[in-house]
């Protein structure tokens, strides 16, 4: 395991230490955050990033998100603009039919028992610093079993405006 994102970022990418250094020292005259100013340079992808972040924090990363069998109940209590703001959605998925809970890992098995075992609650995130939204979204949803997700940008961005498509047009509908 890593100690540092500079550390995953040299040996997966061949980010030299110097070029982090250098977007270090950007950010404190700028603003913004280390990884933004590698993004903004084209020394590193989007992609390139999560997948350095999700073996940093050992948390999932998805470039894309399964956009069928989405429970978009979210889009009566949550704000689209909290969640396009901190770029965050959560979805309730259903798994492929042969993947029960029975046969999850253990950490996954733990997300799934308030749902049925073809269903689970999943948070995509785009920043992991964003804890206190997390925090946040988990209360106004009042759940407390799910995982979190890295994706995307843009795969997020596209859940949230389809959920919230698909739920104006099915209230139309009524």
């Amino acid at each position: 395991m890593h100690s540092s994102l500079s550390d995953i970022l040299a040996e997966k990418f061949g980010i030299a230490e110097g070029v982090y250094e250098d977007a270090r020292k950007a950010r404190r005259d700028k603003g913004g955050s280390t990884a933004e100013m590698l993004i903004s340079k084209n020394v590193i992808s989007e992609t390139q990033l999560l997948e350095a972040l999700s073996e940093l924090y050992d948390v999932p990363f998805w470039p894309e998100l399964p956009l069928d069998n989405i429970d978009f109940e979210f889009t009566r209590h949550v704000p689209i603009h909290f969640l396009k703001n901190y770029s965050m959605v959560p979805l309730v998925i259903q798994l492929h039919p042969n993947q029960a809970a029975a046969d999850a890992d253990p950490q996954e098995r733990k997300f799934s028992e308030t749902l049925p075992d073809y269903l689970r609650y999943i948070i995509a995130v785009n920043d992991p610093a964003h804890f206190q939204q997390l925090d946040d979204l988990v209360r106004i949803l009042g759940i407390s079993d799910f995982q979190v997700i890295l994706s995307t940008k843009s795969a997020i961005t596209a859940a949230i405006n389809l959920s919230y498509d698909f739920s104006r047009d099915s209230a139309e509908q009524l």
